[in-house]
């Protein structure tokens, strides 16, 4: 009885896990939804990243013109300031170049040795009353200083009622051309013309200019007793 038990069992069991398999078969598998993105999500977003977009090239354009207009002004007022500075310079060097008339090449009679004291003096007074030494560059103010001592070893070297030598007048010489050249290159006053305008046409003969003139002359008269007949 025992035996005829246990088969039947085993059968039911086996039905009964073949009706759970064929049940899971019909049975629907689960689907995982996907999250829809709310109303209007994509349509706000391309609106950010459009303002975005905008906000920063406008402060990359604003800081392009910020810059390019502040280096114009660099440039605008080192023009100014270096215009008005060469203005100033020229005014001063002229004044100067007008007291170096004192160390000439050429005397008609040498002067006297105390007459240094006071080319000494009108080159002071340049330097200081006139402001002219705030203008001098570092090469002119070397050569300036240079020529003063010059002017001062040459007024100590004998008695003030002496005559200056032929060899004072050419040491003090060169002192001055060698400021007067100075001058001359801190304001180009040396340089080329970069502008060279063209050599005129030469005018045309005597001879051939009367005779184009007569016959004009003659042109004219011609023409006027032909329109004159009746």
């Amino acid at each position: 009885m025992e035996f005829m038990v246990a088969p039947r069992r085993a059968s039911m069991l086996s039905s009964r896990r073949a009706d759970h398999a064929l049940a899971r078969r019909k049975l629907p598998r689960p689907t995982r939804r996907r999250r829809e993105a709310p109303p209007g999500g994509g349509e706000h977003m391309e609106l950010l990243v459009g303002f975005l977009g905008a906000l920063v090239g406008a402060a990359a354009g604003g800081l392009s013109v910020f810059l390019t207009t502040r280096a114009q002004m660099q440039r605008e007022l080192a023009y100014t300031y270096d215009r008005e500075l060469r203005a100033r310079r020229m005014e001063a060097y002229v004044s100067l170049y007008k007291r170096t008339d004192k160390l000439p090449r050429y005397w008609p009679i040498n002067p006297e040795r105390r007459e240094l004291r006071d080319f000494s003096e009108a080159f002071h007074e340049w330097y200081f009353s006139e402001a002219g030494g705030l203008f001098l560059s570092d090469d002119a103010k070397e050569s300036y200083f240079s020529a003063m001592g010059v002017m001062a070893t040459v007024a100590r070297e004998g008695s003030e009622q002496d005559q200056l030598s032929d060899g004072d007048i050419d040491r003090l010489w060169r002192a001055g051309e060698t400021l007067r050249g100075r001058l001359a290159a801190d304001i180009g006053a040396a340089e080329d013309l970069r502008f060279i305008g063209r050599v005129p046409e030469m005018p045309p003969a005597p001879s051939v200019r009367m005779k184009d003139r007569r016959d004009n002359h003659l042109t004219t008269r011609t023409h006027n007793r032909w329109h004159a007949r009746p």
